[in-house]
């Protein structure tokens, strides 16, 4: 049986596009700048377009606390530690690699969503989750069998596949912090702010120190990024407000071949597409589309 389309699967749609754009522009950033630095930028936007959005919607008139604690918990998990490992491994992996590693997203977030919001699932569910693992599988360089299995469990490939665990966390916060407290752009604030303030407070932690670098190459892409990925957050903020996790994070999440897009006419020789990584984003695409509408 196949499932409906409406407009929060629509927004979701229009939020892998937009954060896509993010992670290249990002990508071009990190040429002279640090993660920490972007990921705080990001952080700071999304969360006074929050602010301002929330205020004019009438948001803060709406506010509980067990609720606001969901959306701290929330933006703990995803733009803090999930971002934090996503765009170290967009640093040492490249965005066309590391993006479709974190795009196995789906596959826990389906499975947060049977479990604790009582979503239904099916034989799609596997279909999708075989077709994402094993474009993941393909990703990896070299060598056959046992060697693959290697790779993947080893090295930089960890920090996008953790940030693919720690973003499906997120929703199932968001979703429950809805139930209490119906306010996207309040909660999308919130999350970000939480985020920031997270990654400053693990700032020893970090390598190097956690280093806070730009110059003014990086400021530009970096804020080219903060104005994609605040289209991106407000869109996929709606979308979980009026759909449900197990559809609309997969399509948030079709994010690969976007980036395939983007990296070829942008990216020029600091990205280098393959035959296998394109295949590896389509058989990953596919999971994502199978469990969205064959659910």
């Amino acid at each position: 049986m196949t499932a409906s389309v409406g407009w929060p699967e629509g927004l979701a749609l229009l939020s892998s596009i937009s954060y896509s754009a993010t992670l290249v522009c990002l990508r071009r950033g990190m040429r002279s700048g640090t993660p920490l630095a972007a990921l705080l930028m990001v952080c700071a936007a999304n969360a006074l377009t929050g602010l301002a959005l929330g205020w004019l919607q009438g948001d803060f008139a709406r506010v509980r606390p067990e609720a606001m604690l969901l959306f701290c918990l929330s933006g703990f998990f995803s733009n803090g530690t999930g971002n934090l490992f996503q765009f170290i491994g967009i640093q040492r992996l490249g965005v066309s690699r590391a993006s479709p590693i974190a795009s196995i997203t789906p596959v826990w977030a389906v499975g947060f969503a049977v479990l604790f919001l009582g979503e239904a699932a099916g034989a799609a569910v596997w279909a999708g989750a075989f077709l994402i693992v094993a474009g993941v599988f393909q990703l990896s360089e070299g060598g056959k069998g046992a060697e693959r299995f290697r790779w993947l469990l080893q090295g930089a490939v960890l920090f996008p596949l953790i940030a693919s665990f720690v973003y499906a966390v997120s929703p199932i916060f968001v979703k429950t912090a809805f139930a209490l407290q119906p306010t996207p752009m309040l909660g999308m604030a919130v999350a970000f702010a939480t985020g920031g303030v997270s990654l400053l407070l693990a700032r020893p932690l970090l390598p190097e120190g956690g280093a806070i670098r730009a110059d003014r190459e990086a400021l530009g892409w970096f804020a080219a990024a903060t104005l994609a990925n605040a289209a991106a957050s407000v869109t996929i903020w709606t979308a979980i407000l009026g759909g449900n996790i197990s559809v609309v994070v997969p399509l948030s999440r079709v994010v690969p071949l976007w980036v395939m897009l983007w990296s070829w006419l942008f990216l020029g020789q600091l990205e280098r597409i393959t035959k296998r990584a394109v295949l590896a984003a389509a058989m990953i695409v596919a999971g994502g589309v199978t469990i969205t509408a064959l659910r």
